[in-house]
């Protein structure tokens, strides 16, 4: 499956502790966003709310993404402070080299 940096690859649901009195307990869905353009290698399938609070950084992960396009993408390299000009930068990298 390809995804860009919008896609929802999954969704949290908790519960909404601000329900007022009387009011239906409708549930707080957070989506879980992609945040890369790529392909989607593996979707973790054993994961659990367990899982996630207790080991988040190895079996907690949502996907296995395989990126595509151009990194960094093009709006962090054409980024630049308004006083600074193409050229400006293209110096400051080759004094660095000196």
């Amino acid at each position: 499956n390809v995804v860009t940096p919008s896609t929802v690859i999954a969704e949290l649901i908790l519960e909404n502790p601000n329900t007022a009195e009387g009011q239906t307990n409708e549930p707080l869905v957070i989506p879980l966003r992609a945040c890369v353009w790529g392909t989607i290698l593996e979707i973790n399938q054993g994961l659990t709310p367990k899982v996630i609070m207790e080991d988040p950084l190895l079996d907690g992960y949502l996907a296995v993404i395989l990126p595509s396009g151009r990194f960094p993408p093009n709006e962090v390299v054409s980024a630049s402070s308004p006083h600074e000009s193409g050229n400006d930068s293209k110096r400051h990298r080759s004094d660095k080299a000196e």
